[in-house]
């Protein structure tokens, strides 16, 4: 239903004086009312944002979760708008909300690890470093199961640790060539440069954006990092097409890694002895 609006919005009709969708002849209940003005405000609030008339969406936000207070995506959106406006009180209290809400009921929305690793920040932004690490957990434990390769597993409580685990998990919740696994994953290499699968998903999105030398070299760190027992995922790096042979390969204190390729020895000429 929500597309439908959206369609019809975008193309500049009006929808406030669309009749109300009735399926089967079957009379329309207040609720079902209540739940198609919601999904028509949202459709609005998406093309004013769109079109860069943020005032205009961020009042049909409210206005729809006025008429559905229960209801996730009206918030969902509001948080993203506050946080795109950089409006940090009033993104980490929509996002708090967001997360509240039907508590009986958890949904695909409030579990997703890129709202948790948000939240955890704006938590941490403001002080709230015990409330933040809360989230950061929530958002390790949301990560998706990937074959062949572990959640993110943080090696201590401190905050930064916590928080580039959080991060990975949002950016494995992306596929590879969204740009936002970028972000995630720069965010994830600060806060804990040495973290093997943070550099292993680091090198996947340097390769998705064009950017083979930044690919090779997290690789090269990622398979200098990758702890033993993880055998798996080892043969998957050394069988990447670039690997670490003809390299010398140091890993500096603060992270990075200096690659210094390796001339092979000369072959000998002729066939005299």
């Amino acid at each position: 239903l929500f597309f439908t609006y959206y369609w019809v919005a975008k193309r500049g009709q009006p929808l406030e004086t669309m009749p109300p969708l009735v399926l089967g002849g079957a009379p329309v209940s207040q609720a079902e009312l209540d739940y198609q003005e919601t999904q028509k405000k949202l459709a609005l609030a998406r093309v004013a944002e769109e079109r860069g008339d943020f005032a205009l969406a961020e009042n049909l936000y409210r206005q729809a979760i006025e008429l559905r207070p229960k209801g996730l995506l009206a918030r969902y959106h509001l948080a993203l708008l506050m946080d795109r406006l950089h409006r940090d009180a009033d993104a980490l209290a929509a996002y708090e909300h967001l997360i509240a809400g039907h508590p009986k009921s958890r949904s695909s929305t409030q579990e997703d690890p890129r709202v948790l690793a948000r939240l955890g920040d704006l938590r941490a932004k403001f002080g709230r470093t015990e409330d933040a690490k809360k989230a950061y957990k929530l958002a390790i434990h949301h990560a998706e199961e990937m074959q062949g390769r572990p959640r993110p597993t943080p090696r201590s409580e401190e905050l930064n640790v916590l928080r580039a685990c959080a991060h990975l998990a949002a950016a494995r919740r992306l596929y590879s060539g969204d740009p936002q696994v970028l972000v995630h994953c720069e965010i994830a290499f600060k806060e804990d440069p040495f973290n093997w699968l943070v550099r292993f998903y680091r090198a996947r999105a340097f390769r998705a954006a064009g950017r083979p030398l930044d690919y090779r070299n997290e690789l090269f760190a990622a398979e200098l990092l990758v702890p033993k027992g993880e055998t798996a995922v080892a043969d998957e790096l050394r069988s990447s097409f670039l690997s670490s042979k003809g390299a010398k390969v140091v890993l500096k204190p603060n992270g990075e890694v200096e690659v210094t390729i390796i001339d092979p020895l000369p072959k000998k000429q002729g066939g005299g002895r």
